[in-house]
């Protein structure tokens, strides 16, 4: 098991990817703290966890919330002793096209894919510190690299603070990542795909659904 001795924070933890990471961390022997805004998937989480044998603690998390972030960090340091990892993994996507996205969404997606990673990163740095250094994995996308359908609006995820937190990078033997999957079935996909199927996301006046999606996976394959 690779995270034996290891301490690990996850935002949107309570499903999806997050659950996933949270299982795997389990699984490979780190104590895991689930951190989310739904409380009964996040203790469900929790409780397979340790009915396998694991060791994790659920966390109410807000990460547009620096007193959540706090809470977070102290749960990890008081249960566990100490913090050596933070995924952030919260996040929340748009789809829309530019002209129809409106100013009170973009801000929304702002807040919680970049704000979000910011304070996060900002709360767990002086943990990190005290036990002697730590990892914080910045889960972003692939269109971050390569950005998303002509005319749609993309949400501002983890890459966008991949540059500014260099320093953490070297401050106690830390590293910072940034893992670009491609598309995955969770609920945030499958939302996307409703509005697809509505006609709201077209990208190109008269582009149906299926053909949406086909171009995005071929320009986003799997990784």
């Amino acid at each position: 098991m690779r995270l034996v001795g290891k301490v690990a924070l996850i935002s949107g933890g309570a499903r999806g990817m997050g659950a996933a990471e949270a299982r795997l961390f389990a699984r490979e022997g780190a104590q895991v703290i689930i951190g989310d805004i739904l409380a009964a998937e996040g203790g469900a989480v929790e409780a397979d966890i340790r009915a396998k044998g694991g060791e994790a603690a659920f966390v109410r998390l807000d990460v547009t919330s620096e007193a959540d972030w706090q809470k977070a960090v102290g749960l990890a340091q008081s249960r566990f002793g100490k913090l050596n990892v933070l995924v952030n993994n919260a996040g929340i996507g748009g789809g829309s096209r530019i002209e129809d996205t409106t100013a009170e969404d973009w801000n929304r997606m702002m807040d919680v894919n970049a704000k979000g990673v910011f304070l996060g990163t900002k709360a767990v740095i002086a943990a990190m510190r005290r036990a002697g250094g730590g990892s914080i994995v910045n889960i972003s996308s692939q269109l971050g690299l390569v950005g998303a359908a002509p005319g749609r609006s993309r949400p501002a995820p983890a890459d966008d603070l991949a540059h500014p937190a260099r320093p953490v990078r070297r401050a106690r033997r830390g590293g910072v990542r940034r893992p670009l999957p491609g598309l995955r079935r969770v609920r945030l996909r499958h939302r996307q795909r409703a509005r697809h199927r509505r006609g709201l996301d077209s990208s190109v006046a008269g582009a149906g659904p299926s053909r949406t999606c086909f171009d995005c996976v071929t320009i986003h394959p799997y990784g």
